[in-house]
């Protein structure tokens, strides 16, 4: 059974007592599509494209917010086991270098070493939200004509012409 809805029928003369009619939700080939659910369905495509908008500026104002706040805030602010566990790698570190300066170690206690060093600079790297080597994104020198500092323009990154032909930023 379709999903209906009572609606009184609007008649221009005042009758007694309202007349109930049903009306499906759902037009289909069984139902006449007529200018009252067509004025219906309407209002109801309407709000929903409202409630839509509304939802898709709130979201965006919420987004809005959220970059806000993640400039304004600090990008980390430590907790108790970040800052144990930073302090632990630390010491780890200072503990393999002082071993590793020993005259009487073989190649292959060396290369244990060096390797837990190197698993232990990583995990202080991350524990201290420093960047992987190369991964820090520096951003482009611009040059800006003094209309368009006037005007309020954004400024256009500057190319420089390398040896091999190829365009690059300064």
């Amino acid at each position: 059974m379709a999903d209906t809805v009572i609606d009184p029928v609007p008649t221009p003369v005042q009758t007694p007592a309202p007349v109930q009619v049903q009306i499906p939700i759902r037009a289909d080939h069984k139902t006449r599509f007529t200018p009252e659910m067509s004025r219906r369905l309407q209002a109801k495509a309407q709000a929903a494209r409202i409630a839509k908008r509304a939802s898709r500026l709130a979201e965006q104002a919420e987004q809005a917010a959220l970059a806000e706040a993640a400039k304004a805030a600090p990008v980390h602010v430590p907790d108790k086991y970040v800052s144990t566990s930073l302090a632990r790698a630390r010491q780890e570190l200072d503990r393999l270098y002082h071993k590793l300066q020993d005259p009487e170690l073989s190649p292959a206690e060396i290369d244990k070493i060096a390797s837990a060093i190197s698993k232990f600079s990583e995990i202080e790297r991350n524990l201290a939200m420093r960047p992987a080597a190369g991964t820090a994104k520096i951003e482009p020198k611009t040059t800006q004509s003094r209309a368009a500092w006037l005007l309020g323009a954004d400024p256009i990154p500057t190319q420089t012409q390398s040896g091999s032909g190829r365009a690059e930023q300064e």
